[in-house]
C-alpha cells in the first residue's frame, strides 16, 4: 500500500514545478528544531504499525448525534493552545477542518490523527503516535505556530502551508491555487468568525 502511495506521491509531484528552496521540508524541519535545541528521534513504528489510541471511540462521540464531540478536546485544545500562545478558536477551527474530531482519521493522503499530520511531519515533530490525542495536537499546534511565525503573523498563508505544505506556498509564492487549499484556508477563517 505504502510503496502505490510512493508512486501515486511520484506521478504528483512531477506535475508540479519544482520548490524553490534545494532540501525538502521534511529535512528543513528537522534542522529547524535541531537549530533550535529539539530533541529529533526516528519514530518507534512506522504508521501502519500504529494502532488508533482510542480503542473506544463510543465514549467521544455526542450521544445525540454520533458525531465526535467536540466538548470532549475542550480541555486538551485549551491547554495546548496556551503552551503554545495560540487562540483556542483557531485549534478547535483547525482539529473541526482536518479529523471534524476524530481522532482515529486517517486521510486518504495518508495523514493520520486529530490535526491530522503526514507520516512526514509526524516523524520531524517526534511524534510516537500520531493517533494519541495529546500527541498529535501538541505537535499539530508546534506546527501550526512555526508556520505562523514563519509567515510573521500572516494565518491565511500559515493555514495553506498547514494544508498544502510550505513548499506550495513558497512555490506559487502565496496561497496555492488548490480548490481543497483555498477551501480549506476559507473554512478555517470562517469558523473563526462565528
Amino acid at each position: 500500500m505504502m510503496e502505490r502511495i510512493q508512486q501515486i506521491q511520484e506521478r504528483f509531484n512531477a506535475m508540479l514545478p519544482k520548490p524553490l528552496a534545494g532540501d525538502n521540508f521534511q529535512n528543513q524541519l528537522k534542522e529547524s528544531l535541531k537549530a533550535n535545541g529539539a530533541a529529533v528521534e526516528q519514530p518507534q513504528q512506522t504508521p501502519q504499525e500504529m494502532e488508533p489510541q482510542i480503542q473506544n471511540d463510543e465514549l467521544l462521540r455526542n450521544d445525540s448525534t454520533g458525531d465526535y464531540d467536540s466538548e470532549k478536546f475542550d480541555e486538551l485544545i485549551k491547554s495546548t493552545a496556551d503552551k503554545y500562545n495560540l487562540d483556542t478558536r483557531l485549534l478547535h477551527a483547525v482539529v473541526k477542518a482536518e479529523s471534524n474530531y476524530n481522532p482515529n482519521a486517517v486521510s486518504t493522503k495518508g495523514a493520520m490523527g486529530l490535526m491530522q499530520l503526514m507520516p512526514g511531519t509526524a516523524e520531524s515533530l517526534d511524534v510516537k503516535n500520531p493517533f494519541n490525542p495529546v500527541e498529535n495536537m501538541d505537535a499539530g499546534a508546534r506546527f501550526l505556530k512555526s508556520l505562523i511565525e514563519k509567515y510573521n503573523g500572516n494565518l491565511q498563508l500559515a493555514l495553506a502551508a498547514y494544508n498544502a505544505g510550505p513548499t506550495a506556498v513558497e512555490t506559487y509564492k502565496g496561497i496555492p491555487p488548490y480548490d481543497e487549499t483555498k477551501a480549506y484556508v476559507t473554512q478555517v477563517l470562517d469558523m473563526l468568525k462565528q
